[in-house]
């Protein structure tokens, strides 16, 4: 079954079950259009048309059917070829980026650039951490949002986005947060459960937690935030959790407080093609999203090796801390 099959059947319905008004509308010859019917009727294994004679003179149930498939597949082609043309392409940005980052950064900082990507069509495609850099590469995606660590590649750019911390949360039911005020190393001493990624080795927070002395007090790790929220709500558990993650206004039954040295402070990047020219659409949310990444600096980054040390990459730019 090919897509011409389908657009000849659509035209002999619309011109009166008529082989020679559909062969004058498409411009072809009257023997083809038959050759293709009895193809498609050989496909579908049945009879698309009554017949009188050589003559067709309706649609068998069979045939209504394929031409009501047809005629959505007309539609779907039209709505595909308005949507890739080059004007609407400019104006269109694919970001890839995990759950949480679609959940709890991205609506804030779209929202406060609505002025700025007015008119631009921004589609988020949700996927796991490690799979958002090879959907850049393989141009599913337009800007990858990734945070901590990063591995260089020859032909991504990582571009900073903002800086970030975690935060040590706790239930407002409990005395934890008195104590808290008190000794910042209750840490120590406290239950806790860890949001981080499964399928990175040894992510940060972890890491902190080695050089604290503190991974004999982990009892959960998940990738999950809102899991490590809901233990912290029911529990005298302490969580580990990424700032973004936490809203005082939203999370009513929670308190916090920053994640004591060594925690690091660490980035979340914007990550594009080396080689691909910027959309005016990608360079326009590129810029919405972080002010300081301007066409010129996002220019020199892609200039630089991939090897650069970054910080001094990032010397001259002023990366914003989260909120």
């Amino acid at each position: 079954m090919t897509i011409n099959q389908l657009a000849y059947l659509t035209a002999i319905v619309r011109g009166g079950i008529n082989l020679s008004n559909a062969a004058r509308r498409l411009g072809i010859s009257q023997p083809n259009i038959s050759k293709q019917m009895a193809l498609l009727e050989e496909e579908v294994g049945s009879p698309l048309f009554e017949r009188s004679g050589r003559r067709f003179t309706a649609l068998t149930p069979a045939g209504r059917q394929v031409f009501h498939h047809a005629v959505n597949v007309a539609e779907d082609l039209a709505r595909l070829q308005a949507g890739l043309l080059p004007q609407s392409l400019e104006l269109t940005a694919v970001i890839g980026s995990t759950a949480a980052t679609a959940r709890h950064v991205l609506p804030g900082m779209l929202a406060a650039a609505k002025t700025e990507t007015r008119g631009l069509t921004v589609e988020v495609e949700t996927l796991p951490g490690d799979d958002i850099c090879r959907a850049v590469l393989e141009g599913r995606c337009d800007i990858g949002l990734v945070s901590g660590l990063i591995k260089p590649h020859p032909e991504l750019v990582f571009l900073p986005w903002y800086r970030w911390r975690y935060r040590v949360i706790y239930s407002r039911r409990s005395k934890i947060g008195q104590h808290f005020a008190r000794d910042g190393n209750l840490l120590r001493d406290m239950p806790i459960a860890a949001c981080a990624s499964l399928t990175t080795n040894r992510p940060a927070v972890l890491r902190a937690v080695d050089e604290l002395g503190l991974s004999k007090h982990i009892t959960l790790v998940t990738a999950n935030p809102d899991e490590v929220k809901e233990v912290v709500r029911t529990s005298e558990l302490v969580g580990l959790i990424a700032e973004m993650i936490y809203s005082e206004h939203k999370d009513t039954e929670l308190d916090s407080c920053e994640s004591p040295a060594p925690f690091p402070t660490l980035m979340a990047w914007m990550v594009i093609r080396r080689r691909s020219p910027l959309r005016k659409g990608v360079s326009t949310l590129l810029k919405a999203l972080a002010p300081q990444l301007s066409p010129a600096v996002v220019e020199e980054f892609k200039r630089r090796s991939p090897l650069a040390p970054t910080a001094k990459t990032m010397a001259d730019i002023r990366i914003p801390r989260y909120g």
